[in-house]
């Protein structure tokens, strides 16, 4: 496999949770078309900061201030944006190791799936 020629599957994990623990994800794919796939599993970074689990320590993208969340909730743009660069930067970071950019795809759960589509 050639860096140039791989896949790269990019898992966010949710809430509270870790990427190595998503890592089984990849068993389930088998066929060989899946021969030449990178995975990427990165944990979030642990933050004390989150109100909606009474500053308990977790990892966590960014903070949600209050559950359930409606449009007039109040927002933490800084720690959503923080997130959003923190993904650009693991993805600049395979492309600068030869990954071609029209073969990274992003995925994730809860948290990790809101950040990529942010």
């Amino acid at each position: 496999m050639t860096l140039s020629s791989a896949i790269l599957y990019l898992w966010l994990q949710g809430l509270g949770d870790s990427g190595p623990a998503n890592e089984p994800i990849k068993s389930l794919f088998t066929s060989s078309q899946f021969k030449d796939t990178k995975w990427s599993f990165p944990s979030a970074p642990s933050s004390p900061s989150l109100a909606t689990v009474y500053g308990s320590v977790m990892p966590s993208r960014f903070d949600i201030l209050e559950i359930p969340v409606t449009a007039d909730s109040p927002n933490d743009e800084s720690s959503l944006l923080k997130a959003v660069q923190n993904v650009h930067a693991t993805i600049d970071k395979e492309i600068a190791a030869g990954i071609n950019p029209n073969n990274i795809f992003i995925c994730g759960f809860s948290q990790g799936g809101l950040s990529f589509i942010s």
